[in-house]
């Protein structure tokens, strides 16, 4: 009699287990809005790299280059702009271009879509068939990806050629754009800052020569000293990230370099609510695999006058670890994404994808994410653009650069918790796989006591228990590597066990509540 009672008890505990796995599924359907991958061809034929995404009142607006593999003689760039519902959905699709005219990859434009009010905007370099030149032009979209207007700007007599990498709105409502400008017969490649009125038209240039080759990545004009803070990387031996503070009419106040041993660079850069600024970008650790140097990802926080505060490294060394996305969230919490190559080093073949940080404002990992679009070896999943949305979530995009024809934009729409899964919201913790089986939970599931062992020689300082929706609802000093919680008290449901240790070290367990 007493084994058929266990034998029953067993199957219902299944049971239980199975219908959380039910409620789960339906979780993920009722929560699309707040996490997607989805794809989209502009055209049949089309080849798109998506550079540029902002959130809309109907959802998200996309923008990046598109170009017709079959039909197009000249195979010309055309700017390319998708609109979106919340849920993923195109809704229409707009391209700016023609056979005398092709845009330039963005590859090395770094605001590739603004917003401000209900102005969206972008620059990039424009070629002229007819006159085989290139030409830089701001262009300002409504929210349906309308041009409300576009200027071009061209060079002058020493040089010739204008590139602009970046564009900001400048405290009096025009546009402050910065970038390289060159003379085709000289080696020589300047900075510069344009500033314009609201309507585009050119104030003022000036230009900035500190070495052959320099290139502006990011812009901010500060609204009370109106300073205009520049990033970039400067290409000498080894590469130097660099910050320049001009004022209102650019003339240089600061010139400040904050890269390593072995050089790196920055490529974006944002305010922060204290009033002081963060960047971020790459630096290269010394080491190499063949030809490729090896790097990691680099977040400085610096003052109005350009001095240092704190300088964190992030990651693993890889030929590919960056983070050229960037935005603060309220509290002054960082959103830095960017990508991030887990195979090379291990002799694996490519394997680029996004990757997620969460910083605090001292610049110490609070999460990380790894978003892998396309799993197999030798592709490489390539990000451009991150915004944050309304929903205290946040949407990226990319391109594709290693699979067959047609390439399309993509749209990832992460969840609060920087998830793309329902499964993961309860362990947004740093080092995730690394931490994952230093301690073990038992019995898994319980309805009473709850044991912990560890299985290294870490010194748990503390744990967290964090329910479904993300909430920590317990937390306790740990005085043994080996211990017990009592969870009567808590609900039937799924949690995580976070373990805090010395050195900031965290591991989490996944553990399930049945009765």
């Amino acid at each position: 009699m007493l084994t058929f009672v266990v034998l029953l008890n067993r199957m219902l505990n299944k049971f239980k287990i199975f219908f959380l796995l039910i409620v789960l599924k339906l979780n993920i359907l009722a929560q699309a809005p707040d996490r997607f991958i989805q794809f989209y061809n502009p055209s049949p034929n089309y080849n798109a790299e998506s550079y540029g995404v902002v959130e809309t009142s109907y959802g998200y607006m996309l923008s990046g280059i598109s170009v017709d593999t079959v039909n197009s003689p000249s195979s010309y760039w055309a700017y390319t702009v998708v609109g979106v519902d919340f849920l993923g959905n195109q809704l229409f699709q707009k391209r700016y271009g023609s056979e005398n005219m092709s845009f330039g990859a963005g590859w090395y434009s770094f605001d590739w879509l603004q917003k401000k009010g209900n102005i969206y905007y972008t620059t990039d370099d424009v070629l002229d068939y007819s006159t085989n030149m290139w030409t830089n032009m701001l262009i300002v979209l409504n929210e349906m990806g309308d041009t409300l207007w576009t200027k071009k700007y061209l060079g002058d007599f020493s040089d010739t050629v204008i590139s602009s990498h970046s564009i900001c709105k400048s405290v009096d409502n025009g546009f402050i754009l910065t970038g390289e400008t060159y003379n085709n017969s000289s080696s020589i490649d300047k900075i510069f800052i344009m500033k314009t009125d609201s309507l585009g038209n050119k104030e003022w240039i000036k230009k900035y020569n500190y070495s052959t080759y320099e290139g502006a990545a990011r812009c901010i004009q500060d609204q009370s000293t109106k300073r205009i803070i520049i990033i970039g990387g400067r290409d000498v031996s080894p590469t130097i990230s660099y910050i320049y503070i001009t004022d209102s009419l650019g003339n240089m106040l600061h010139q400040k370099y904050f890269s390593g041993t072995f050089g790196g660079g920055l490529t974006n850069l944002k305010i922060m609510n204290d009033g002081n600024y963060v960047a971020s970008g790459y630096e290269y650790t010394g080491n190499s695999i063949s030809t490729w140097k090896l790097m990691r990802g680099l977040i400085i926080k610096f003052d109005i006058n350009g001095n240092l505060i704190w300088k964190k490294t992030l990651g693993k060394e890889s030929i590919v670890n960056e983070l050229s996305g960037l935005e603060i969230m309220n509290g002054d919490t960082i959103i830095a994404t960017g990508q991030y190559d887990s195979l090379y080093t291990q002799g694996l073949g490519l394997n680029s994808m996004f990757q997620v940080y969460k910083i605090n404002s001292n610049g110490d990992s609070i999460s990380r994410r790894y978003i892998d679009i396309h799993k197999d070896n030798s592709n490489q999943d390539n990000f451009k653009g991150l915004a944050l949305t309304n929903d205290g979530g946040i949407a990226m995009t990319g391109f594709f650069s290693m699979i067959s024809a047609p390439t399309p934009f993509v749209l990832v729409k992460l969840d609060k918790w920087g998830c793309d899964t329902v499964d993961c919201q309860i362990v947004s913790v740093n080092e995730l796989n690394k931490n994952n089986f230093e301690f073990q939970v038992y019995p898994n599931p319980t309805n009473d006591i709850l044991n912990i062992t560890s299985t290294s020689n870490a010194n748990w300082e503390y744990y967290e228990i964090i329910d479904f929706s993300g909430k920590v609802i317990a937390t306790e000093k740990i005085s043994s590597t080996n211990f017990s919680i009592n969870i009567q008290q808590l609900s039937q449901g799924i949690y995580a066990l976070r373990l805090f240790g010395i050195n900031k070290k965290i591991s989490v367990k996944r553990f399930s509540i049945v009765y």
